[in-house]
């Protein structure tokens, strides 16, 4: 498996105006970093750190809904554009576990719940049932994790970027790695521990 590693020296340049030397400290490969709204650590897969932002986030919000002055029928239009936005962003990058998601997602879950109307031990079957089939209409963020991931791949997997040309070699290294006849991505019945891609391994289990 490809390692990551880590640069020590400081790396330093010069100010086109004063002439001064100016140092930028380096960042070891397992220390998060926030770029583009979304903590990474590329030598890092427990992304405890964008976690633990999402989580503290939501918590925010759900404190600020469930204070608000709005009915439900307000509530459930916050909770839409506001508190399900603020994590579907890093969620397709993300390849968290159903486990870390909805233990994460239930800790600011059951305060929206009282706001929007339900009861907080409402089940989880129909809190996140379509409210077509009876449910609340609320989104879990594995399906938000998961959807974004479909998304973000057939993006990426339709176009000739450098991202594409890099998911495609991700790809076939995965499927050469896996060892067996069938794509992993159409085969997902069949189960592959050993493959070390973390995010298309997440897509895959999603799928």
């Amino acid at each position: 498996m490809p390692i990551i590693r880590s640069f020590d020296h400081n790396i330093t340049v010069r100010d086109s105006i004063t002439g001064d030397r100016i140092s930028i400290p380096a960042k070891t490969a397992t220390d998060a970093h926030k770029t583009l709204g979304h903590y990474k650590a590329p030598a890092d897969g427990r992304q405890k750190q964008q976690l633990h932002a999402m989580t503290h986030r939501a918590k925010q919000l759900s404190l600020l809904l469930s204070t608000s002055p709005i009915g439900r029928s307000g509530s459930m239009l916050a909770y839409q554009s506001m508190y399900a936005s603020a994590v579907d962003y890093a969620l397709p990058q993300s390849f968290f576990s159903k486990a870390q998601l909805d233990k994460a997602q239930g800790q600011s879950m059951g305060s929206i719940l009282a706001k929007c109307g339900y009861a907080r031990t409402t089940a989880t079957s129909l809190v996140y049932a379509p409210t077509e089939y009876g449910g609340a209409g609320f989104v879990s963020w594995y399906a938000l994790q998961g959807v974004g991931q479909v998304q973000l791949f057939l993006k990426h997997w339709r176009t000739t970027s450098m991202i594409s040309k890099v998911l495609r070699i991700d790809l076939a290294w995965s499927q050469w790695q896996a060892g067996i006849g069938s794509s992993i991505l159409h085969n997902v019945q069949t189960s592959l521990p050993w493959l070390e891609c973390r995010w298309l391994r997440s897509l895959r289990d999603f799928l």
